[in-house]
Order: C-alpha cells, then structure tokens, then sequence
C-alpha cells in the first residue's frame, strides 16, 4: 500500500521560531511608535513652553482671527522685529482666544496682533491702543489694529510706528508684507 501524499506542515521548532520573532517584531514596532510619540510630545511641549523671562524682551501676543493671511510668526514677523528693534521679540504662548484676553486685561503683553473682539475690549477699558492698522485689499482695516499696551514707554512706541510703516521701503520687509497678506500699515488715528 502506498502512503498518502503528505502537505508540507512545519516542524514544531519553525513554528516556535515564526511565532518568537512575529512577538520580537510586533514589541519592536510598539516601542518605535512608542518612543516616537514621547519624543513628539517633547516636541511640541518645548515649542509650546512659554520663553524664559526677559525683562528686555518685547512680549507679542498673537490672538486667533486676526485677518492677516499668514501666520505672523511663521511669516518672521518676531525676527523682523528684532533685528530692526535690536531687542529680543518674543511670543506669548497662548491656547484659546479667553487666554488670550487674560493676558490683554493683565497687561502682560507689549505688542498684541489681535481679534477684532480682544482689540476692542483692549481699547474701551484702556488695556492697550492702537499702534498700526493694516492695509488689506486697497482698504484699510480698522478692525484688525496692531495694538501696543497703554503703559509702553514712547521711544519703543515710536520705534515700532517708524518700523511697521516703512516696512514698504525696507527690502526685508517688502518680502514680509506679502506673507503677511497686508499691502501696507498706516498710523493708527
């Protein structure tokens, strides 16, 4: 009699070895996306980390619906600022639009490019005033003023009037006003 045709099964040790490194790999892939997570997180945790305090620096606050196309910051606005201000620009960390009407009404802010709710709280309680207004579309926009807070000194006042509105006229600043999605500044009346 004749054996029957056997299909090919695995010996025990294969399939030991199979299930030993399908268990190595699924650990290794759930480690790798683990320690990526942590170091995103780390990641976004530092940017997010508010700077260390400068008693020199100017603090910007950047408020959710400003009407300017780009983001300010990712535009280079700060560093524009500093290198015509020779003084540090930082950003003020913020999350939510109340947060960032905590920190109008607390003052701790020197520069604000704000919503046009958080601009007029701001003015009506004499937080801060208008320093600038953009010039967007040929038209200018009275409800997205870059405000100063009250109490700012006026040769740093001044400073920052002579900067946004030559902007135009300086080369670097030529190439911010597009990014920005502004034409021009105008002094605030």
């Amino acid at each position: 009699m004749q054996e029957p045709k056997r299909k090919w099964l695995p010996s025990y040790n294969t399939i030991f070895l199979l299930s030993a490194f399908t268990a190595i790999m699924v650990t290794a892939t759930f480690f790798y996306f683990f320690f990526s997570f942590l170091q995103a997180e780390k990641t976004l945790s530092r940017q997010s980390r508010p700077p260390a305090p400068n008693k020199n620096a100017i603090r910007v606050l950047v408020t959710p619906g400003i009407k300017i196309g780009k983001n300010p910051l990712e535009a280079g606005l700060l560093s524009y600022l500093s290198n015509k201000l020779g003084r540090k620009v930082v950003s003020i960390q913020r999350r939510t639009a109340r947060e960032a009407e905590t920190i109008v009404i607390q003052k701790k802010f020197d520069i604000a490019l704000t919503s046009e709710k958080t601009s007029f709280v701001a003015e009506q309680n004499n937080y801060a005033e208008p320093l600038v207004v953009p010039v967007i579309g040929g038209q200018t926009d009275f409800n997205s003023p870059i405000l100063v807070r009250e109490d700012l000194d006026r040769a740093t006042m001044q400073k920052l009037i002579e900067i946004f509105l030559s902007m135009r006229s300086d080369r670097a600043g030529k190439k911010l006003l597009p990014a920005l999605g502004v034409e021009d500044f105008v002094k605030s009346e």
